[in-house]
């Protein structure tokens, strides 16, 4: 399994390279602080959209999404580039993240957030659709390893994992707890822990 790590990385720029150094990382678009050291040490990167930043901030809407698009659109052409994370609201419907989806830019590398609290059947959608779906939060699911969260993570399991085989790569959104992935079928996952 693949573990980002999510920038910035607290304390000096030296000890920022000596924690990404070999490893993958993870850069935000609320957060870009790191990103020439993320280009310079790591062994590929990821984008992430800013929308937990931006949902934090109690945001109703994906922000800047064109400026996002721009800025996956430069930092694709980076010989370690690996996806962007797709615009998404954490507490939006359905029907709102799939206008998200709907205005990616196709040649640009994106991989869709299903929120929990979304439909099975959207997860499904997207696990036949996307090469890579990346399993995030939702309301109701805010705390990671709950009875109900791992009631909802069964579920989700039962639609797309068929005997350690999954449809997609699945990637952990904030869930680089080893009790968290050890557990389920994901190629990758992300934290701001190191």
């Amino acid at each position: 399994m693949i573990k980002f790590h999510g920038t910035p990385i607290g304390g000096s720029r030296a000890d920022a390279v000596q924690a990404l150094r070999g490893r993958y990382g993870l850069v935000s678009y609320a957060r870009p602080d790191q990103l020439n050291i993320t280009l310079e040490v790591c062994r590929g990167f990821i984008l992430d959209n800013g929308a937990f930043s931006q949902w934090r901030k109690g945001a109703t809407e994906f922000g800047d999404y064109d400026g996002y698009t721009a800025w996956v659109e430069k930092l694709q052409q980076h010989p370690r580039f690996l996806w962007a994370i797709i615009p998404d609201h954490i507490a939006g419907s359905e029907a709102k993240n799939n206008e998200y989806l709907a205005r990616w830019p196709k040649h640009l590398r994106g991989v869709p957030v299903y929120h929990m609290h979304h439909s099975l059947d959207r997860l499904l959608w997207l696990a036949q659709n996307y090469e890579t779906v990346a399993l995030g939060g939702g309301i109701g699911y805010e705390v990671l390893k709950s009875r109900i969260w791992w009631q909802r993570i069964r579920e989700m399991m039962d639609v797309v994992d068929w005997h350690g085989r999954p449809l997609c790569r699945l990637h952990s959104l904030r869930m680089l707890d080893p009790r968290v992935f050890t557990v389920l079928p994901l190629s990758s996952g992300d934290s701001t822990n190191v």
